[in-house]
């Protein structure tokens, strides 16, 4: 691990330390900032993902990195239904007559063009930007959350080597003339690969896996007997269990099992 470069652990622990500082912490933001910072940075750099190795961890970060800048690079920019390019304006609360949002950005890669003010040396300007964000949907709230993860796509794309992404960029803002509104391209569902580099992080910073992701990670590796794989049978007398719910627990033999239904069938078989 100590090999390459950037390492979510190494994010996990800069992130700790930066709440630490500020006096706050809250566990699943940071495993997704970590995660979001490292897949951001593979996405502009290649040589941000861990090395080919025989460690479990680094083989499938670094695949589903891998998995990510290839997406990206074979990213279309101008799907015929939304015209030459693809350009929509972002979601806002008065899109829709009863201010609910569609949830279909939910976790998705975004190019997002929009103008952003800067302050140089105490003079404030509007400047053009295209960044690469990740949009999550506040069902609370009703709105998205766009969190940045690359601040000029342009980096993401010409570390792949997209065929086309300077021009639809270019494009974007004649189109933002027309809106007057930040716009954006939808490239895909990333939820899984950020979970994943997060269970990746998480597992990292335990120190250990759990008996259960240990039995799920290796299958084959079963173990036999309820005290070897840590499975206590239940006692006599269980509430809320009828006699087949009760004999299915019972009857398991190994650390990794599995039960179908419907309940009360007995329909169980030995992973």
């Amino acid at each position: 691990m100590a090999e390459f470069e950037i390492s979510l652990l190494g994010e996990m622990k800069a992130l700790v330390n930066t709440l630490s500082d500020e006096g706050e912490r809250n566990d699943s933001q940071l495993l997704r900032n970590g995660a979001l910072r490292c897949y951001g940075k593979a996405l502009c750099s290649k040589s941000s993902l861990p090395s080919s190795t025989t460690n479990y961890l680094d083989h499938v970060e670094r695949c589903v990195l891998l998995e990510s800048r290839a997406m990206l690079e074979g990213a279309s920019l101008c799907p015929q239904r939304y015209g030459r390019f693809g350009w929509k304006p972002l979601p806002e609360l008065d899109d829709t007559p009863d201010g609910k949002l569609d949830d279909t950005l939910h976790r998705c890669l975004l190019v997002v063009s929009r103008k952003e003010k800067e302050k140089i040396n105490n003079v404030e300007r509007i400047v053009e930007r295209t960044l690469l964000c990740v949009a999550f949907l506040n069902s609370i709230k009703t709105e998205y959350m766009y969190e940045a993860v690359v601040k000029t796509a342009l980096d993401a794309f010409g570390s792949v080597g997209h065929a086309y992404a300077e021009r639809a960029i270019d494009y974007s803002w004649s189109e933002w003339n027309e809106y007057r509104r930040d716009l954006h391209i939808n490239l895909g569902y990333v939820g899984d690969a950020l979970a994943a580099l997060e269970s990746v992080a998480l597992v990292r910073l335990q120190g250990h896996a759990s008996p259960l992701l240990r039995a799920v990670a290796a299958p084959s590796r079963r173990i036999e007997g309820t005290k070897a794989s840590g499975w206590r049978a239940p006692g006599v007398g269980v509430n809320n269990l009828n006699n087949d719910q009760f004999t299915a627990l019972s009857d398991l033999r190994y650390n990794l099992e599995a039960i179908t239904g419907p309940p009360g069938t007995r329909l169980y078989f030995h992973a």
